[in-house]
């Protein structure tokens, strides 16, 4: 049977709610109107061109690096009590339009519920909309608003890691 991206959209969101129900991590959906009021705010704070959706390829002042387990440090900035997590909607069909996000608890929490799934390029904010951190499917961690400072802090692990690899790695600042 062909794979759709009808398919890969309830893929995307499964992969979040089965892994929270499998590491007991308690999710909140966002209504639809909370949903498209972040993403249109992000759009508007943090996105490079206004006519394209909010994604890891229109961040405007960021700083990403490259790490296979960049996504592991993600707790380590998003400790508040709760954050957002939402992930990349360029999957959406007009048949099956997704722009899911959840209200889940920050730091270890997170960091459990980011362990238990891979494979899908996601997001992390704050209720304040203060920061924004990305993971993507390509092992960059991309940091802007007030993780972009955090984010460029993590370039010795990053030099470490890629010593070990020669030439093979590297940071982007874009």
């Amino acid at each position: 049977m062909k794979s759709t991206n009808d398919d890969k959209v309830l893929i995307e969101r499964e992969k979040i709610t089965n892994a929270a129900a499998e590491v007991g991590i308690p999710l909140v959906e966002l209504s639809p109107d909370e949903r498209y009021a972040v993403r249109e705010a992000l759009l508007a704070r943090y996105g490079n061109d206004p006519h394209f959706e909010f994604d890891c390829h229109n961040i405007a002042d960021r700083v990403s690096l490259q790490h296979p387990d960049g996504w592991r440090w993600i707790e380590e900035f998003a400790a508040d009590p709760t954050v957002l997590l939402f992930y990349d909607s360029s999957w959406d069909t007009p048949r099956r339009p997704d722009r899911s996000m959840f209200r889940v608890p920050g730091g270890k929490d997170l960091g459990r519920l980011l362990d238990a799934f891979w494979g899908t390029v996601y997001y992390v904010t704050d209720e304040s909309l203060s920061y924004v951190l990305c993971f993507s499917d390509d092992d960059y961690l991309i940091g802007t608003g007030t993780a972009k400072a955090w984010v460029e802090s993590l370039q010795p692990r990053h030099d470490e890691w890629a010593a070990t690899l020669g030439a093979g790695a590297h940071s982007q600042d874009d």
